[in-house]
């Protein structure tokens, strides 16, 4: 046993140090900035940021479980001059992404899979960490597990890999239960290739993986339910706003209908629920949806800047598939990327498209290419070898000059929060 530990740490050990030192570079050299509210609402929740003791109880039943909850909670209560919160989503996003390296470098650590995996983690990765939340931390946990379940199967426990997935699915789920669905969705193609062979037993394994996450899901709502009075009710009321704010384009109708509810709803004024209440946002959802068109207006000049701004992850994609020396392998890919579109013309229609979705979407099935494409190149002095190589060194150039303008943009508005608070300080007579 102790052997055994010790072999595979020695393995694990060169890709650790590597990735970390991607990580020190990254956070030394760039600033991230939480970009989303509901993550500087859970952070103020967690480190007593509301001039209230630190609280686990973050009024959201889909995200951030207990499980994880608390021990931040008690961090911050041990040691405040941290942010834990952070601390927790970067460690994760680093465990994430050593297992992923390992995956893609078939735990061969030569100058191909160092390129490959510089590319992802700039490409993709390093996106993340410059917006780094609770929704990114889950996406890239179901990217490990992914890559465990399409790995090799060990001959002496041919289970394991599977087990380990399960156990990074159920980490995702912990952090927000949504984004495992798409993910592993997209991923089907490659994952029902590698795991023809014991159907029966991948699929009990499957659904106990499911029922605990339910599971877990039904004590987190317990756990709300039990310290939180009326909890239940402000969920229910919760679930109803959700719906406007995941409807693209809802709240920005040029109809008289509705016009003083739908701006209370843009700027999130909704502390009045006698006068937004339940009843009036059912029915007035009802009849948004009902006069909404499938394209707005504005959509094509929409559908144009989302290509353009997310023109980076499909050429990356197209040239992984291009460059990919296994037709079955890009089959599965094409069939991947046939269930990623259809996946975002579905949130584009009829919900919200958040960013994350296409580098995430595009992001997994670049990264199960570069598992699965065992063929050798062609020799190191043909032209697409050298072709292959500047490619890389293009995406590299690329994305680093995309991170330096994210990078930018950052900065200023971290600049601007500042000002904003010093302005509040000076004018607060209250």
């Amino acid at each position: 046993m102790r052997f055994f530990v010790m072999e595979n740490l020695k393995r694990i050990l060169p890709f650790s140090l590597i990735n970390l030192a991607l990580f020190v570079s990254c956070f030394t050299v760039l600033y991230p900035l939480f970009n989303s509210g509901d993550d500087v609402s859970c952070l103020y929740g967690l480190g007593g940021g509301y001039g209230f003791e630190p609280t686990a109880l973050l009024n959201f039943n889909h995200i951030l479980h207990p499980f994880i909850s608390i021990p931040i909670k008690n961090l911050f209560i041990a040691i405040p001059g941290v942010n834990w919160y952070s601390v927790t989503l970067i460690l994760f996003h680093y465990i994430a992404t050593t297992i992923i390296f390992m995956g893609i470098s078939g735990g061969r650590l030569t100058i191909k899979p160092l390129l490959t995996y510089l590319v992802i983690f700039l490409v993709f990765e390093c996106v993340f960490l410059l917006s780094i939340n609770f929704s990114n931390t889950s996406i890239i946990l179901t990217f490990a597990g992914v890559i465990f379940w399409v790995s090799d199967p060990d001959k002496r426990a041919p289970f394991r890999k599977v087990i380990l997935g399960i156990t990074m699915f159920l980490i995702a789920s912990l952090f927000r239960i949504h984004t495992l669905i798409p993910f592993i969705g997209v991923a089907l193609p490659f994952i029902l290739i590698k795991r023809r062979n014991h159907p029966v037993m991948m699929t009990v394994l499957t659904l106990t993986m499911v029922c605990l996450i339910i599971g877990l899901n039904q004590f987190h709502q317990y756990y709300y339910e039990r310290n939180i009075k009326g909890w239940k009710q402000q969920e229910q009321y919760q679930q109803i706003l959700y719906k406007y704010f995941n409807h693209r384009g809802l709240l920005n109708m040029d109809l008289e209908e509705w016009k003083t509810e739908r701006e209370m709803l843009y700027y999130a004024l909704t502390f009045d629920t006698s006068y937004l209440n339940r009843g009036k946002l059912i029915r007035m959802y009802s009849e948004l949806t009902t006069k909404k068109k499938w394209l707005q207006p504005d959509s094509r000049e929409i559908f144009e800047w989302f290509l353009i701004n997310n023109r980076i992850y499909f050429f990356t994609f197209f040239l992984f598939v291009f460059f990919c020396g296994s037709n079955p392998v890009r089959i599965l890919a094409l069939i991947s990327f046939g269930f990623f579109i259809t996946g975002i013309g579905f949130l584009w229609i009829f919900m919200k498209l958040n960013d994350y979705v296409i580098v995430g979407g595009l992001g997994i099935i670049c990264i199960l290419i570069l598992m699965m494409d065992k063929t050798e190149r062609i020799g190191s002095h043909s032209c697409r070898f050298v072709i292959d190589k500047l490619l890389m060194g293009f995406l590299i150039f690329w994305a680093c000059t995309r991170l330096y303008k994210i990078d930018k943009k950052n900065r200023e508005n971290n600049i601007m929060f500042k000002n904003a608070a010093i302005e509040i300080k000076e004018n607060n007579n209250f």
